[in-house]
């Protein structure tokens, strides 16, 4: 998973989203079912089952970029979450255990 590395990535990764699907996933380092959700979206990634760019936001870490997330994708705060970008609007999201890589859509 790449981690953002600036606030402005954010724009940059929406904007991408016109290319490709992107999904981000915000993770927080003190809650074990963000541990166990964690675990399934790296098992994704090394299986290739995730088709998808990932991008981490450790909540903890980048606070305000989760903020910003939140308002800019008009998507309601959860930790863990997953949210699925396409053409600059969110299509999917999930939280907590509802986190299944086979539950994420593929187109």
């Amino acid at each position: 998973m790449k981690n953002f590395l600036k606030p402005t990535t954010l724009l940059e990764i929406i904007e991408h989203s016109v290319k490709e699907p992107v999904l981000v996933f915000k993770h927080s380092l003190t809650c074990p079912i963000s541990a166990g959700a964690y675990i399934r979206m790296n098992h994704g990634i090394e299986k290739k089952l995730i088709k998808y760019p990932v991008y981490i936001v450790v909540v903890q870490e980048k606070r305000e970029l989760s903020n910003e997330i939140e308002q800019i994708l008009n998507i309601t705060h959860e930790s863990p979450q997953i949210i699925l970008i396409k053409n600059k609007q969110a299509i999917y999201d999930a939280s907590h255990s509802d986190i299944q890589v086979n539950n994420i859509p593929l187109k």
